[in-house]
C-alpha cells in the first residue's frame, strides 16, 4: 500500500499535465471553434440576417452615398488624378448620387425585388410558406440602367470633363464603338458630340452584362413542407457542443482524483471556452474602434487623400458593422450563456468534498 500511495503521489503532477492538455488546450480550443461555428450557423440561417440585415444596408445605402458626396462637395478631399477628375465633375453636375438612384428606379428595384425574394427565403426556411426556387428578376434594373435619367446624367458628367487631346479622342472612340467598357475616360471627346443616342448605346452594353435573373435558392424539392429548417439546422448545431465536451470530460477525469477536482476541471474549461467566445463576438461586434485598420486593409490612402480616405472608412465601418453584428452577436450569446454554466459548475465544486 506504501509503495501504491509513494507510485500514485508521484505520478498526479504528470496525470496533471496530461489531463491540462487535453482539457484545456483540446477542449477549450474545440469548444471555442464549436461555439462560434454554432452562432454563425444560427446567424446565416435566421430572418435577421436573411430578410432584416439586406433592408436595412437598402435603407444606408442612399444617405451613405450622399453624406459622401456632400464631404466631397464642401472641400478637396479627394487629391489622387485618378479618382479627384470623377469627384470634381460629380461636383459640377451638382446631383447627389439619391436622386439618380431614385429618379433611374434602382432604388425602386432593391427596394421591391430584392427585399421581396429575400423575405420569401426566410418565410421557406421558416416553413411558412411551401418551399419553391426562388430568382431575381434582373429585367427591372437592366430597365432603370437605360432610363432616361442615366443617360441625362452620363452626359451632364462627359460635358463637365476638360476637353480630350487627338490620342484620347481615338480611345473614346473605341470604346464607344468597339472595346469593352471597363474604365470611363477623363476627358470629353474632341470634335465629337455626345449625343443621348451615343450615351444610350453605353448603356445597353452595360445593360447586356447583367444577366436575366439570378436564382439565390434552388433544390426546394429536397426540402419536406412545413418544417422550420432555420430552427433544425440551430438546433442539429448545437449537438457539435458534445465533441468538445468529451476532450474536457475526459481530460478533468484525468487530472482530477476527486469529485470536487472533477467538477473544477470541467467548471473551468466550459467557463474558459465560452468566455473566450463571448470575448471574440463582442470584438467584433464592436468593430468601429479599429477602423484605421480596415482603411489601411482596403489602401485608402493609395485611392484618396488622407481626410477623405478617413471619411470612406467610417462608412465602410458603418455597412460592415451591420452584417458583423447580425452574425457575431449569436456567438457573444450562447458563448455567454456556456461560460455561465461553466461558472456555475466551477462553484459547486467547492460543495464537493476533496481537493486536487
Amino acid at each position: 500500500m506504501l509503495i501504491y500511495s509513494v507510485i500514485g503521489e508521484n505520478m498526479n503532477p504528470v496525470r496533471k499535465i496530461f489531463g491540462f492538455f487535453v482539457a484545456i488546450i483540446i477542449g477549450v480550443l474545440i469548444l471555442f471553434c464549436t461555439i462560434v461555428a454554432i452562432g454563425l450557423t444560427k446567424a446565416a440561417v435566421s430572418p435577421e440576417f436573411l430578410s432584416d440585415m439586406p433592408q436595412e444596408l437598402i435603407e444606408k445605402l442612399p444617405s451613405a452615398l450622399d453624406q459622401l458626396y456632400s464631404q466631397a462637395n464642401k472641400d478637396d478631399f479627394i487629391d489622387k488624378k485618378e479618382y479627384g477628375f470623377f469627384i470634381n465633375v460629380m461636383k459640377k453636375t451638382d446631383i447627389p448620387p439619391s436622386k439618380i438612384l431614385e429618379s433611374s428606379g434602382i432604388m425602386a428595384w432593391m427596394e421591391g425585388e430584392l427585399k421581396t425574394n429575400l423575405k420569401k427565403l426566410g418565410e421557406i426556411l421558416r416553413g411558412e410558406i411551401p418551399p419553391e426556387n426562388i430568382t431575381i428578376d434582373m429585367h427591372k434594373l437592366k430597365k432603370s440602367i437605360l432610363s432616361p435619367a442615366i443617360t441625362s446624367y452620363i452626359r451632364e458628367l462627359i460635358s463637365a470633363l476638360p476637353e480630350c487631346s487627338e490620342v484620347e479622342s481615338e480611345k473614346w472612340k473605341n470604346m464607344i464603338y468597339y472595346s469593352s467598357i471597363d474604365s470611363f475616360p477623363e476627358c470629353r471627346p474632341k470634335g465629337l458630340e455626345i449625343t443621348s443616342e451615343i450615351v444610350f448605346n453605353i448603356q445597353h452594353r452595360i445593360a447586356n452584362d447583367i444577366p436575366k435573373d439570378i436564382t439565390i435558392f434552388e433544390g426546394s424539392e429536397y426540402i419536406p413542407r412545413n418544417i422550420n429548417v432555420m430552427k433544425f439546422v440551430s438546433t442539429a448545431a448545437y449537438f457539435l457542443l458534445i465533441i468538445p465536451l468529451i476532450f474536457i470530460i475526459i481530460g478533468s477525469i484525468i487530472a482530477a482524483t476527486t469529485k470536487g477536482g472533477f467538477l473544477r476541471w470541467s467548471g473551468f474549461s466550459i467557463l474558459t471556452g465560452g468566455l473566450s467566445a463571448y470575448t471574440f463576438g463582442n470584438i467584433l461586434n464592436n468593430i468601429i474602434p479599429i477602423s484605421n485598420g480596415i482603411e489601411s486593409y482596403l489602401n485608402l490612402g493609395e485611392r484618396f487623400s488622407s481626410r477623405y480616405s478617413g471619411i470612406v472608412a467610417e462608412k465602410v465601418v458603418e455597412f460592415s458593422n451591420v452584417v458583423l453584428k447580425q452574425l457575431f452577436s449569436p456567438v457573444a450569446q450562447i458563448g455567454g450563456v456556456i461560460a455561465v454554466i461553466g461558472l456555475i459548475i466551477f462553484a459547486l465544486s467547492f460543495l464537493s468534498r476533496g481537493n486536487d
